[in-house]
Formats: structure tokens, C-alpha cells, sequence
């Protein structure tokens, strides 16, 4: 699309209401990779989860300009990605 209102109302509307979700499902697969007693299967679900939401994430935040809920959210965000760093994964070495 070229640019225009009618496309950055468009973009607006989709950082408003889909970013929270996209958050709170980061959150929530980060959460449950936390849980020991998942089994590989489990944890590769949640990692795709995790995978597929932040390359919708960074699809948001390619814009020009860091929309507002990220710069306030962005925070969350990185304490999520630094726990997939930092942690061990076992079963899966």
C-alpha cells in the first residue's frame, strides 16, 4: 500500500489491538517454558509460540518510528527474550 491516512489508521488500529495479545501471549509461553515438568513436546510448542510472536512483533516495530506501546512495554519484552537466552534447555542438547 502506498502511504497514506487511511493506511496509517489501519497500522494504528492493529498496534492497538493486537499488540497487547501478542504481549501477553509472549508472556504467558515464557511462563510455561519456566515449568519443569513440560515434556520436549510442550516445550517446542511454546518455543513456536514464542518464535511466531516475535517475528509478528518485529514485523510492528520495523515501522519508522517505535510505536508507543512497545517503547513502554519494552521492558517485558526483553526480560522474555534475555530468559530464552539465558536459560538451559536439557532436552534438547
Amino acid at each position: 500500500m502506498f502511504r497514506s491516512d487511511a493506511l496509517y489508521t489501519e497500522m494504528n488500529y492493529m498496534i492497538e489491538n493486537l499488540s497487547p495479545v501478542l504481549l501477553n501471549n509472549l508472556i504467558q509461553a515464557t511462563q510455561h517454558l519456566l515449568q519443569p515438568q513440560l515434556d520436549a513436546q510442550s516445550h517446542l510448542c511454546f518455543m513456536s509460540v514464542e518464535n511466531s510472536t516475535l517475528h509478528i512483533m518485529e514485523s510492528m516495530l520495523s515501522q519508522e518510528e517505535l510505536p508507543d506501546f512497545y517503547e513502554e512495554k519494552l521492558q517485558e519484552i526483553t526480560q522474555c527474550c534475555t530468559m530464552l537466552l539465558k536459560t538451559e534447555f536439557p532436552q534438547f542438547a
